[in-house]
């Protein structure tokens, strides 16, 4: 039996910004991933600025598009383009972003062991055992990062109250004069779903499109994005199409994240950001942070699940509360009067890209910036 410190279960951005963290720091690791690496994983594939800098990796060999800014729009009406002064962000493939963390986190020391899907696991007081293909791994802790639904959370009882909501992936093939007038733009429609948008993101050689709803059970989400691509010029005739649906783990409820010798990070954790569905910058963060805590707790400081869960609430609970509102009570029932009151009042639209870019910035931070200018918007608002 193999025995390390640590066994990270997912090579995703939580679970691979995990091992790497933990590696780097002089713990023994193995990373275990299913599938073999590279592999193809749904998802948009923005990666915000603050997430390329937390990562602290050149991400240039994985780089699709640069996005210049974001196209804010009501069922393809009352369309609002945003171009920040500053880098938004870049758009990748998630199969090539997932295979460079990971083969740093071995580069750095831990063992990844590919094609290897997790049977069985074991938590004591004292540690953990996974059986994997045939082997079997001991660790003072595990992290599950394995996704949504995570098959680890649910038997180690965690994360039981998510509710998550429904996304469909697309990558189109489109002609190059569709990919041209796309641009570098990302475009979120907010009035192509109920309770929540659709979205077009340029990659180098096609378009990454998709729908994703809050409601846990929606039917005709695909008649949905079918719809969306026959109304947009960019994705309309497409020359092919792959489509692949995914649970949306939306944070916002206070979920358990840690028990014993368990932790969850990532989306197994739910955390998804509940307004745009952006995913990556929370798994990449909510490693770093399981990482730390166990790196603590390895050297005899404090008890790794309370700690880990308490920087889980202070960090992303809270704020995605935030989010949770703004989103079902605000954007996703009045989406064409908030593009329009964005229009009349340009702080709105800034005001959510900054809460995308910044790492200093959150959603408790955008909406008492909302509450300060209340009396001015509401006017606007009730305009519309």
């Amino acid at each position: 039996m193999r025995q390390v410190d640590v066994i990270v279960v997912g090579a995703g951005p939580a679970g691979a910004s995990c091992a790497c963290t933990l590696a780097r720091a002089g713990a023994r690791v193995i990373l275990l991933e299913k599938e073999t690496l590279p592999r193809y994983k749904a998802c948009g594939g923005g990666v915000p600025v603050k997430t390329a800098e937390l990562l602290g990796l050149d991400l240039s060999s994985v780089l699709e598009v640069r996005a210049a800014g974001v196209r804010l729009t009501c069922a393809g009406h009352d369309t609002l383009t945003v171009r920040p002064v500053r880098e938004l962000g870049w758009l990748v493939m998630r199969d090539r972003l997932d295979a460079l963390v990971a083969h740093t986190a071995a580069d750095a020391g831990a063992e990844l062991v590919e094609g290897r899907a997790v049977r069985d696991v074991e938590a004591r007081a004292d540690g953990v055992t996974v059986r994997a293909g045939g082997n079997a791994y001991a660790g003072r802790y595990l992290v599950a990062a394995d996704g949504a639904p995570s098959r680890l959370a649910r038997a180690a009882g965690l994360a039981t109250r998510s509710r998550p909501g429904l996304a469909i992936e697309a990558e189109v093939g489109v002609t190059d004069a569709q990919r041209e007038a796309q641009g570098n733009l990302m475009t979120f429609d907010f009035g192509a779903v109920p309770g929540g948008y659709a979205w077009t993101f340029p990659k180098a050689d096609h378009l990454s499109a998709g729908v994703c709803t809050s409601y846990p059970r929606l039917p005709g989400l695909r008649r949905c994005l079918d719809a969306y691509i026959a109304r947009e010029a960019s994705l309309r005739d497409p020359l092919w199409l792959k489509a692949v649906g995914h649970l949306l783990p939306r944070g916002g409820t206070r979920e358990r994240v840690g028990r014993g010798r368990v932790l969850l990070a990532g989306d197994a954790a739910a955390l998804v950001d509940p307004l745009f569905g952006e995913g990556i910058y929370y798994a990449v963060r909510s490693g770093v942070l399981a990482a730390e805590v166990i790196r603590s707790a390895l050297a005899g400081g404090p008890d790794a699940a309370r700690t880990y869960q308490r920087a889980v609430d202070r960090e992303f609970t809270a704020d995605f509360r935030y989010a949770r509102f703004l989103a079902d009570a605000v954007v996703y029932r009045f989406p064409r009067r908030i593009i329009r009151l964005a229009q009349r009042a340009p702080f709105a639209g800034d005001c959510f890209i900054e809460t995308i870019v910044g790492a200093g910035t959150g959603y408790r931070w955008s909406f008492f910036q909302f509450l300060r200018r209340l009396p001015r918007l509401a006017w606007h608002f009730w305009q519309t």
